[in-house]
């Protein structure tokens, strides 16, 4: 991940602090949403990411469906939670959430609430086929063969993501999701890549230092 940590007042440009609701030059409010690339945090009205540098706002294009299950290949079945309208397999139980929706369910408390309350169980009705289960799945909308990308970095969900389209979730994981973000987990993993970014910055200056000095040697971790 790149290492682009500034985060400022999309109204005018001021510096303030990621977890901050209001800019304390303008006093704006500050809505924050997620990025859909690395999944942190960014305020609404930015056109890129200020930890991984990614657009916002990036296009997606695909077909509107209908789709199918990338594990089961059965039709998905459309459900109302919230104000979404999403892709549900009901032979899994798993989930296809295309880029708006997954950032507005990380971003909005009210509509974590409706999907903690939805259970995505499989159906008993619906038939089972016995497939070996696959370690990459394919995108529902492009067909392309989807990336695993550990939610966060340290939320322990591995899901699979499409770079364009969104992301398949399989049974469970948004609700895993949902109460890692509600225990401050966003908020840990940023402070957890900002101190890894002030021990790397610290290293490089140490070795700047050392070679700068006339006959100092360069302890072996320093030249690492």
């Amino acid at each position: 991940m790149a290492g682009v940590t500034s985060f400022n007042c999309p109204n005018c440009g001021a510096a303030v602090d990621p977890d901050s609701t209001t800019c304390s030059y303008c006093t704006s409010a500050i809505a924050g949403r997620v990025c859909p690339e690395c999944f942190g945090s960014i305020a609404v009205g930015m056109r890129h990411c200020p930890h991984c540098g990614a657009r916002a706002n990036a296009p997606a294009s695909g077909r509107s469906g209908p789709f199918s299950c990338p594990r089961c290949e059965i039709g998905l079945s459309q459900v109302s939670v919230g104000e979404h309208e999403l892709n549900h397999c009901p032979q899994c139980g798993g989930l296809w959430l295309d880029k708006d929706s997954f950032q507005e369910i990380c971003s909005r408390e009210e509509e974590q609430e409706a999907f903690l309350n939805f259970r995505n169980e499989p159906s008993e009705s619906t038939p089972r086929k016995h497939r070996p289960k696959r370690t990459y799945v394919p995108c529902p909308e492009c067909g392309k063969l989807m990336n695993h990308k550990h939610f966060s970095g340290c939320s322990g969900v591995v899901i699979d993501w499409c770079r364009d389209h969104g992301s398949w979730l399989d049974r469970a994981e948004l609700q895993r999701i949902i109460a890692f973000i509600r225990n401050g987990g966003l908020r840990k993993a940023r402070e957890r890549e900002q101190n890894s970014l002030r021990e790397r910055e610290s290293r490089l200056r140490m070795r700047e230092f050392q070679r700068a000095v006339p006959g100092r040697r360069l302890n072996p971790a320093d030249e690492g």
